[in-house]
C-alpha cells in the first residue's frame, strides 16, 4: 500500500510539471527529463518491486500451505 501511495504521488507530480509546461513553457527539454528520471522511473520501479514481492509472497505461502499438507 506505501509503495502504491509513493508511485501515485511521484506520478501526480510528473503530471503537475507537464502541466505547468504546456501553460508556460518555462521548462525546457532538459528539466522535463530530469523530471522524468526523478518522478517516473522510481515509481516504476517501486510499483514493480511491490508488486513483485506481493506475488512472490503469495506463491511462497501457497507452496508452504500445500507442503503442511501435504505432511
Amino acid at each position: 500500500m506505501i509503495a502504491f501511495l509513493i508511485s501515485w504521488f511521484l506520478l501526480s507530480i510528473i503530471s503537475l510539471v507537464w502541466k505547468l509546461n504546456t501553460k508556460t513553457k518555462i521548462i525546457d527539454r532538459k528539466w522535463k527529463l530530469i523530471v522524468w528520471v526523478i518522478t517516473v522511473i522510481p515509481s516504476c520501479l517501486i510499483f514493480c518491486y511491490y508488486y513483485a514481492t506481493k506475488v512472490l509472497y503469495e506463491e511462497f505461502m501457497i507452496e508452504l500451505r500445500s507442503l503442511k499438507g501435504g505432511l
